[in-house]
């Protein structure tokens, strides 16, 4: 047995992790069994179909009601996705909104430093002077 599935898996060895490289291929057929099981449930419960036009029109039932529960999983899924984007981006631009008034703050900061550096510079130099002019050599 063993020999038979390191065969299998050397010759299948492209395909063995296709879903990790191509997104739509799904990692298991569980879907796939979950549909056949319920087809094997409708002919165990009715002894199989009385003409193969009931069959036909079973299986393309089957596949609309399968494709619309899907269809709406899957917008459910995008809707629930979309919600929670637009959540982040609103939070992201609440975000941007508070840096950019600490931001402003910092920068309002910085300047009044600056302006506080200059007078202080103002100042000494306007003492310095008036020292050097109170003291006539």
């Amino acid at each position: 047995k063993a020999k038979n599935l390191l065969a299998r898996l050397e010759k299948l060895k492209d395909n063995h992790l296709l879903f990790l490289r191509n997104l739509a291929v799904a990692p298991t057929n569980n879907r796939a069994e979950r549909l056949a099981r319920c087809m094997k449930r409708k002919l165990r419960q009715s002894d199989g179909f009385r003409s193969e036009q009931n069959l036909e029109d079973y299986c393309i039932f089957t596949s609309y009601i399968e494709n619309l529960r899907m269809e709406s999983l899957e917008a459910e899924k995008r809707e629930k996705e979309e919600s929670e984007n637009k959540s982040k981006e609103e939070s992201k631009e609440e975000n941007k909104d508070e840096n950019k008034e600490e931001n402003k703050q910092e920068n309002k900061k910085e300047e009044l430093n600056v302006y506080q550096h200059l007078i202080g510079v103002f100042k000494r130099r306007h003492m310095s002077e008036a020292n050097s002019v109170k003291q006539p050599g």
